[in-house]
């Protein structure tokens, strides 16, 4: 039946249709409702889910998201209103949730700002156009490499030419929600924060993946099954790990750990209808890291980009999802090594030119924002106020040491040391557990 409350008015319904074709009704809230009849909201407010995705009236009449998003400040009006009660079902409301994209969308393009028009980052893409097109228009599990410091910055470019930015979503290390800004960006917009510790991390992940599966917008969920980025330590130590095992040797990339992605497979599998190969790759004389960007430097990047279709993976058990990821960076590593061969990859190049839409929203923001607090400052410098000169130096130090912080966490010379050898040991993944591989330390 209709969910009604106590004074008989119909209550919001949304409806999920899944890829078989079932519905199933979850309770978003109880205000009043404009219809009066169940054919009346069940044609109104269906919303298909699945392979793809299709906007309707619903979204614009029903769920209108409130916002205010400021550059290093995103601010969500999180309790409900007065009377409205939270559905047990959907821990997050549709209305909340498209506030967050809306405001995820608006501060990556911030940051997307510093990659494409700042700082002059050039981005060759490859693959089938079929693929990139359906980028945006279906949820998706992506699984690229992790070679540099700004391979987050490529990663959201895409997302920002291909439409989906506002709805990305990634693994990440747990303190790098303190980071300043682009941190709490990262939170606010629902990214999985991980301890790298098992125990602890499959809770998190479980939870954060039940919630994917009625997630109102298409999701790009991005893991990078490396666990850390490149480096030739932490490659030496990857070699002696497979050698050890009689395992593939990668010539360019590190082997696998491919829990997170089984677990993945495992709760998403009949929501994501593909998952998105990605390989990123950068020429010798290429300076991929934020420093040379942010002082205006120039970075070719080449980025290949294979769609495979849900289909066409063997979810059965995390045994075959492990073997499957083994085997699909062994094909990665051979398109690698055809770049480092040609210069480039041997796939047909796709056409996805940069947007004016972030180059906009950065002009907006500097004659709406930051014109008025250099305006006040400035103030405050020529005021005769005791404390005017050392609120102003406040504010540049905090702004100076925020930006080193974020320098300081991009730069693979000074990053993770998960991988490495530490005291005497090498950290190495264990034995086969069902398939699938943990970390241990090995004499």
């Amino acid at each position: 039946p209709v969910p009604a409350r106590k004074d008989n008015k119909l209550a919001h319904v949304i409806i999920n249709e899944d890829r078989d074709k079932k519905f199933a009704k979850n309770q978003v809230s109880q205000l009043p409702f404009p219809f009066t009849s169940r054919d009346q909201w069940e044609r109104s407010v269906r919303v298909p889910l699945g392979k793809d995705w299709n906007t309707t009236s619903v979204h614009q009449k029903l769920i209108k998201p409130r916002i205010v998003t400021l550059p290093g400040t995103i601010i969500e009006p999180i309790k409900p209103a007065k009377g409205v009660q939270r559905s047990a079902v959907v821990e997050d409301s549709r209305k909340q949730r498209h506030g967050r994209k809306k405001g995820t969308k608006t501060m990556g393009s911030v940051l997307t700002f510093v990659g494409e028009w700042w700082g002059q980052l050039d981005i060759k893409f490859y693959g089938k156009k079929e693929d990139y097109e359906l980028i945006g228009k279906e949820h998706a599990l992506a699984l690229p490499n992790h070679r540099s410091d700004i391979d987050w910055m490529v990663g959201w470019i895409l997302c920002e030419r291909t439409g989906i930015l506002g709805g990305t979503k990634c693994y990440m290390k747990g303190f790098l929600k303190f980071l300043p800004v682009i941190g709490w960006m990262w939170w606010f917009a629902e990214y999985v924060f991980l301890k790298r510790n098992w125990d602890s991390d499959v809770p998190v992940l479980k939870k954060s993946l039940e919630q994917l599966n009625d997630f109102p917008i298409p999701f790009f969920l991005g893991i990078f099954p490396e666990g850390t980025r490149f480096t030739e330590a932490k490659h030496l130590n990857s070699l002696e790990f497979t050698r050890s095992r009689g395992l593939p040797e990668l010539q360019h990339h590190l082997f696998p750990r491919t829990k997170g992605v089984a677990i993945t497979l495992k709760y998403l599998k009949d929501v994501v209808p593909a998952v998105y190969d990605i390989e990123s790759a950068y020429p010798q004389d290429s300076n991929p890291t934020m420093k040379h960007l942010l002082g205006g430097g120039e970075c070719e990047v080449h980025l290949f980009v294979r769609r495979i279709p849900i289909e066409n993976i063997p979810c059965g058990s995390d045994e075959e999802v492990s073997q499957w990821c083994r085997q699909l960076f062994v094909e990665k590593d051979k398109v690698m090594s055809d770049f480092a061969k040609n210069g480039e990859f041997s796939a047909e190049r796709v056409e996805l030119p940069r947007k004016k839409r972030n180059l906009i929203i950065v002009i907006c923001w500097n004659i709406l924002l930051a014109m008025p607090i250099f305006y006040i400052l400035y103030s405050l410098l020529r005021s005769s106020l005791m404390v005017s000169v050392p609120t102003v130096a406040a504010c540049l130090l905090i702004g100076y040491f925020s930006v080193r912080v974020l320098l300081r966490f991009s730069d693979t010379k000074k990053g993770s040391k998960f991988g490495l050898k530490q005291n005497g040991t090498k950290e190495s993944p264990k034995e086969e557990k069902n398939g699938i591989h943990e970390v241990k330390k090995m004499d």
